[in-house]
């Protein structure tokens, strides 16, 4: 059987981060298809950060207005990766802007992709260990934020996660895929 290959795109729309592709490719029995899909202008990898607080066995979440989603969204920090930085710099610059954490990268996975029906966008994902004797509960944390972000953290007890984010769906909220499936695992309820 023949793989699958793209033969060729076309732009419908390009826009300040965002270009519309119409993808030609050929499938496993030679059929000519196309594919619409919308990749970052340009493109630029992204990382997104599993910070975790020892001893204190918390998550930092984030939540904040999502526009494509028209919704407040549950996520974990994440960001693109700059051109001069290394995905492991770029965690750990995006945790602290986000969150006004700092922390020591203890995993990072190969690039996958988050979307793969919609987007070749692909993102590393980070895991993070913050010291909890460094970061009290009540210490007040200095956050970076890009002009257009508006970012709320919160510290959740890992096995109150599944739990919290029904709740925040509960309330019409959104929450990022990747962290409602890592809440699933961590509760062992699949």
């Amino acid at each position: 059987m023949t793989p699958s290959q793209i033969t060729g795109e076309k732009s419908l729309y390009k826009g300040n981060y965002i270009e519309l592709k119409l993808l030609t490719y050929r499938d496993e029995k030679l059929v000519s298809r196309t594919w619409e899909s919308a990749m970052r202008n340009p493109p630029t990898p992204a990382v997104m950060i599993l910070p975790l607080i020892r001893p204190d066995n918390e998550v930092v979440v984030i939540r904040q207005f999502r526009p494509p989603t028209g919704k407040y969204v549950w996520e974990t920090p994440a960001g693109l990766i700059d051109p001069e930085e290394t995905p492991a710099e770029a965690a750990l610059r995006e945790l602290a802007e986000e969150t006004g954490f700092s922390g020591k990268l203890t995993k990072l996975l190969p690039p996958s992709f988050s979307s793969s029906g919609l987007s070749g966008e692909f993102v590393y994902m980070a895991f993070v260990e913050i010291d909890g004797r460094e970061f009290p509960a009540d210490r007040q944390l200095e956050t970076h934020f890009d002009e257009s972000e508006n970012i709320s953290t919160f510290r959740v007890k890992l096995p109150e996660l599944r739990d919290f984010l029904q709740q925040q769906l509960d309330r019409g909220d959104g929450v990022d895929s990747k962290l409602l499936l890592y809440s699933e695992m961590v509760s062992h309820q699949f």
